[in-house]
C-alpha cells in the first residue's frame, strides 16, 4: 500500500489538483471510514526534510488501494524521539469535511414532496456552487445511486451546518455521502460530491 500526496492550487474561482508525493516509507496509517460522520486519518512518518515539505495542512491524502476516500490534512506536529529519530504525526479528515465550512442560507424550504436526491443536490449547490464568496472552488456535484434517494419528504432547513445535515439526512433514509477526487484531464484532478444507498458503499468497500 502506498500513500498518495495531492496539492491544490486556488487561484480565483478555480482549483488546480495534482499528484505531489507517493510515499510506501510511513511508520503507520490509521485510516478510519465513517458513514454518518465524517472520518478520518492518522499518518505517522519520519520527519526527514522531503517528508515536511509534502505533508503540509490543507494537501490531500489518499490510498492507492482506495478511490473512494480522500483526506484533507488538517495539523501537522512533529515528535521527537532519541532512539528512532523525529517523525511527523500526520492527522487530518475525509474530504466531506470541506462541507463543514458553510451553513446553510437561506432558508431551504420544500411544500411538495420531492426526492431527498434533489434536495441535497439542491441544498449543496445552493451553498457551495453557486458563483459568490460561499462557492467552494473545484467542487462538483457527482453521481447518486441507490433507491433510498428516491424517497420523498417535506422539510424547512436553515442555519444548520451543511455537513452536519447532510450526514443526518442518510443516518435517516439509510443511505450515505461523500467527496472524492476524481481525475480529470492529463494530470489534474477535480472534487465529485457523491451519494450512494449504504448497501451500495458497503459492498464498494469489500472490494
Amino acid at each position: 500500500m502506498q500513500i498518495e500526496v495531492y496539492k491544490m492550487t486556488a487561484e480565483n474561482d478555480a482549483l488546480t489538483i495534482t499528484l505531489e508525493a507517493i510515499c510506501d516509507t510511513f511508520s503507520s496509517l490509521l485510516w478510519d471510514i465513517e458513514y454518518y460522520k465524517c472520518g478520518s486519518f492518522e499518518v505517522y512518518i519520519a520527519a526527514n526534510p522531503q517528508n515536511v515539505d509534502i505533508f503540509q495542512p490543507g494537501h490531500i491524502v489518499g490510498r492507492d488501494d482506495d478511490n473512494q476516500h480522500f483526506g484533507i490534512i488538517e495539523s501537522v506536529l512533529i515528535n521527537t524521539d532519541v532512539e528512532n529519530g523525529d517523525y511527523l504525526t500526520v492527522k487530518g479528515r475525509f474530504l466531506m469535511c470541506l462541507l463543514e465550512r458553510r451553513i446553510i442560507h437561506p432558508t431551504y424550504n420544500v411544500t411538495a414532496e420531492k426526492a431527498y436526491s434533489e434536495i441535497i443536490r439542491e441544498v449543496v449547490t445552493q451553498n457551495t456552487l453557486l458563483s459568490d464568496n460561499r462557492r467552494i472552488p473545484g467542487l462538483s456535484l457527482g453521481t447518486v445511486s441507490g433507491a433510498c434517494w428516491e424517497q420523498t419528504t417535506t422539510l424547512q432547513i436553515s442555519y444548520a451546518n451543511l455537513m452536519e445535515w447532510v450526514y443526518t439526512i442518510c443516518e435517516k433514509i439509510g443511505g450515505t455521502a461523500n467527496i472524492r477526487l476524481v481525475k480529470d484531464t492529463g494530470e489534474q484532478y477535480r472534487i465529485d460530491d457523491e451519494i450512494q444507498e449504504m448497501i451500495d458503499n458497503m459492498e464498494d468497500d469489500k472490494k
